[in-house]
């Protein structure tokens, strides 16, 4: 059985997906509606991962750090500035980019295990840096901030957040540029060969990347309402954002979305059911998915031939740019 839609009706069921989803804080509960913006939060962060690792086959560890640049940007914009809530989020999304350029074009000259090393050790500076800058992020004491007057507020700007990714998503899909991406994930070295800038599209997808991450950040904060190291630069999010992508096949444009809400539906149940061994249980789940299910669920459907069109699921360890190469920049 093969499935194919129409670009028409595919555009429609998205419009009415949307409208649907748009529903739900007028008819479902507190606890339906916090459940489905973190749901939101996870789509986004997995299509942001994705971006940079699906693509460009530059697997990294340390995209969190991204999202804790975006977390505590806000913060300090609202609680030093008074500055509205959602432009704070916006604003600390552009610094996460911002900051992204320049760390773009250092680290991405790592290969291999090196990059996803380099990217985890960021992550890990920047929230040793957030604990002992008393005087911009008040250290391990934090930032409090004003309530959220109302959880619509959230749920809507996450709900914006995850279909501009996916629609930015079905994009690149769908274009030359998202083509190069793949062929410098596929054979960096063969792409640098036909022409291309290979450095300007791994840049380019590292900063998408952590627009997303930064702008995921700023909601979050606002919603918690407090931003410390420990809730700015979360290592259970880390991982989960990588699974996610992982589960529902890297590389593709409905992997992430699978991905996110099979792992958020597993997440609230095992949260409810085994907090003290959360963390192992999600370490675990991420080494069964690359080893016994390398292209995800995506990778599943193509094999059996269930779908076609797009492109295939990239693995986690392709022989591409995460081979296991010398720490060298590009020649």
């Amino acid at each position: 059985m093969k499935l194919r839609l129409g670009s028409f009706q595919r555009l429609g069921l998205f419009l009415i997906a949307l409208l649907i989803l748009a529903l739900v804080p007028a008819i479902a509960s507190t606890y339906i509606v916090t459940f489905v913006l973190t749901l939101f939060m996870y789509i986004a962060l997995a299509y942001s991962w994705n971006f940079i690792s699906g693509y460009t086959g530059y697997i990294s560890f340390g995209q969190i750090a991204l999202f804790g640049i975006g977390s505590y940007s806000c913060a300090i914009l609202i609680f030093k500035w008074s500055t509205p809530w959602f432009l704070a989020a916006a604003m600390g999304s552009l610094i996460a980019g911002a900051f992204a350029i320049p760390l773009g074009l250092i680290m991405l000259r790592l290969k291999g295990p090196y990059f996803a090393v380099g990217m985890m050790g960021l992550f890990q500076f920047l929230a040793a840096l957030a604990a002992t800058w008393k005087s911009l992020t008040n250290g391990a004491t934090g930032i409090y901030l004003p309530p959220v007057s109302a959880l619509a507020y959230i749920y809507f700007a996450f709900l914006g957040l995850a279909a501009a990714l996916f629609l930015a998503t079905w994009k690149l899909e769908h274009s030359a540029f998202g083509l190069r991406l793949r062929t410098v994930r596929e054979d960096e070295e063969g792409a640098e060969s036909l022409g291309i800038n290979t450095t300007f599209y791994k840049a380019f997808a590292f900063v998408v990347s952590a627009l997303g991450c930064g702008f995921a950040g700023g909601i979050q904060v606002f919603y918690i309402s407090y931003v410390d190291p420990t809730t700015a630069f979360p290592p259970v999010l880390n991982i989960t954002m990588i699974i996610m992508a992982l589960l529902g096949g890297m590389g593709t444009c409905w992997g992430p979305l699978i991905g996110a809400v099979l792992l958020g539906q597993i997440s609230e149940f095992l949260w409810a059911h085994f907090p003290y061994f959360y963390i192992i249980i999600y370490g675990g789940l991420l080494a069964f998915i690359i080893m016994f299910m390398p292209s995800g669920i995506m990778g599943y459907f193509h094999k059996r031939k269930i779908l076609r069109g797009g492109s295939h699921p990239s693995l986690p360890l392709p022989n591409g740019p995460m081979a296991l190469k010398p720490a060298t920049g590009n020649r």
